[in-house]
């Protein structure tokens, strides 16, 4: 039986039994968050751009339809979560917003 199999039932084993406290990752630092946030803002971004770009081109909206999502549905998801990470980065004074 390979290590990390036993690591992984070992790690089940304490999910389980509702151990699972020592498995937690160690809490990020301030800088950690504001660069993921950082990061995670640049690509919401680019989505955004992306999808404003081609919400009028007649193919991106016919591939971006069905199942009841229509392309209004992308671009006003797009806008909220833009708007939902610009929010978040206002908590560092720097911010690239």
């Amino acid at each position: 039986m390979s290590t990390s199999l036993c690591a992984g039932t070992s790690k089940m084993d304490a999910l389980e039994r509702g151990d699972a406290e020592p498995l937690r990752l160690p809490a990020s630092t301030e800088a950690e968050v504001r660069e993921q946030l950082m990061e995670e803002l640049a690509a919401s971004r680019a989505h955004l751009q992306r999808v404003g770009a081609g919400y009028w081109e007649r193919n991106w909206r016919t591939t971006h339809r069905g199942s009841g999502v229509y392309p209004e549905n992308h671009r006003g998801n797009a806008v909220h979560g833009y708007l939902d990470l610009l929010t978040a980065s206002r908590r560092f004074p720097d911010h690239a917003g």
